[in-house]
Parts: C-alpha cells; structure tokens; sequence
C-alpha cells in the first residue's frame, strides 16, 4: 500500500478511534500479535510546555521521560525511548519544546544558532536514515492553546522533514478539567484548520492522574485512546528517502528562519566539521541548494 493512499485510508479509521476507550475494546480489536519487523519510530513535537514528555509516559505506562520547561527557541534535538504496545514495538522520539525563532541581530549568534540547530537536525536525520524511516508523526499540543509558534514546529516536521509523506496523528493535552474531552475537537476543528493543522486522526486527553488519583479514571480512558492511535496511523509502510534530500530541505528551511551569511564553501565545510557530513554529501546539499534557491528566484516551487 502506498504512503498516499494508507493516509486516506486511515481517516475513516480515526473517526471511530473515540467510541470505545475501555480495556476491553481495546484488546477485542487489537488482540496482541506477534512482531514481525525492527521497532518503528514515531517522531512526537510540539511547543515548549504542551506535555509531550508526559505523553512519552503515558504511552510507556510509566516514567521513562522528564519532563522540562527548558527549550530553545530553534532546537532538533530529540531524545529517543522504546516502547512496546501490544506487542508492537515503537521508538518513541521525544523532541525537544520549539518555539518561534528570535530576531537574532548579532552575526554571530545567527551564525551559531544555524550551526547547532543544523548538527541536532542532522543527528535525527541520521538516525532515522539507519533505523528505518518514519512511521508516524504526533503533534502534541495543549488544549485551548493555537500559537505561531505551534505553526512553526508543525510545518517543520509535516512539510518539511517529511515532505507532507507520513501520516500524522494530534493529540490535544491538558483536558482534565473539560466536562467532555473529545468534545474539546469538534469546538476547536475549524479553528486547527484556519490555522492549517490537518490530521489523519487524533485524541483528545490527559496524561496526569491528578490529585490523589482524582483523574485516574479520564487518565486510563486517555491510554487506551493513544495506543489505539498509534496502531491504527502507523500500519503503513515507514517513509525514508536519500540523506542528502532530507538535509537539503532542512537547511533550505534554516536559512530561512535563521539566515547566516555563509558563502558555499563556508557552508559546505560547516556540514563536513559539526554536522558529521562527508565532503561527498556536504558538496550534494550545498549543490541542490543552490538549485532551489534558483528555482524559487525564477518563481518555480521549491
């Protein structure tokens, strides 16, 4: 089946994600299986705050991520931990909070800010290239809460890391207190779609137990719900495509939200020294670059 047409496919599926969250649907329509391949990763973003750490635990059943207030304002640094849900085995790729990207004025601090976010980017890109592709993306984000700054993570690793290809699930955290949590998405769907959030399928949760257990009950209905998605979304076939693409979109995309006045060699020579690059495929980015910028220039699309 091809990547396009499970993602269509799944959207029926995730309309009927929310109708039973108990243990035993879950087991009736997910009895567990053997696996029969290499774990698949699930790539897990979103803004700095909204609980994606949280979720990490929730979904591991158990504290396997701290969570932390902590991010920079363009950061790819992302933290792996496996998993295992009915008997499927997942890497769950914790990523670190992203926010907008501040005016950086110094040359400098442009200069070093690129040249870190590029070497974390290039770190997952290499990983993922060893392991496997990606199977699904989920966007955690907090309920009530639409920034730009949420824009900007979710166009980063929909469009831009995964060239729109990988399925992608949104969970929306922090409900606890709504009177009907799945009922928070249908308030908010048209405010997601303004804002470009699309989804092939989501849950609406909350990943505490609260105050002495108070939310023990909403916090296992939530469990229940997340596994269920991550089954279903992640069927398909995990995306992967060359190295050098990948790198090449991602730097194009940085130097637009952190614009260095690198020359070509000075950029090629940053991609061989911090990035891990080799000459080989450092000389390809920068080439397919140059390619672009010229194709976008000429008012052609990138």
């Amino acid at each position: 089946m091809s990547t396009s047409t499970h993602i269509a496919s799944t959207l029926d599926h995730s309309r009927q994600l929310s109708r039973s969250t108990d243990a035993t649907s879950f087991e009736r329509d997910f009895p567990p299986s053997v696996p029969t391949g290499p774990p698949k990763n699930i790539i897990i973003f979103g803004e700095m705050g909204v609980g994606k750490s949280s979720l990490v635990n929730l979904i591991a059943g158990k504290k396997l991520a701290d969570t932390s207030s902590k991010a920079e304002s363009c950061t790819f640094a992302a933290t792996p931990h496996p998993v295992t849900v009915n008997s499927q085995p997942f890497v769950l790729f914790d990523t670190a909070g992203m926010n907008e990207p501040q005016n950086l004025s110094n040359k400098k601090e442009a200069r070093d800010a690129f040249v870190d976010a590029a070497k974390q980017a290039v770190q997952l890109i290499s990983k993922l290239d060893r392991e496997g592709g990606i199977a699904l993306l989920v966007f955690c984000m907090q309920g009530g809460r639409v920034t730009r700054s949420m824009q900007h993570a979710y166009t980063f690793f929909v469009n831009v890391l995964c060239n729109d290809r990988v399925p992608v699930a949104v969970i929306a955290t922090k409900l606890e207190t709504e009177e009907d949590m799945d009922g928070w998405w249908e308030e908010n769907k048209e405010l997601l779609d303004r804002y470009g959030v699309a989804s092939n399928g989501h849950a609406c949760i909350t990943a505490t137990t609260g105050y002495k257990g108070c939310y023990q009950e909403r916090y296992d209905q939530s469990r229940v719900k997340v596994h269920k998605l991550l089954l279903e979304l992640s069927a398909g076939d995990p995306y992967k495509e060359p190295k050098e693409n990948w790198v090449t979109r991602l730097v194009l995309h940085m130097r637009r939200i952190l614009p260095p006045a690198f020359t070509d060699r000075e950029l090629q020579k940053k991609l061989v020294k911090s990035c891990g690059l080799t000459e080989s495929e450092a000389k390809d980015v920068v080439q397919s670059i140059r390619k672009e910028e010229k194709i976008k220039k000429k008012g052609g699309r990138v």
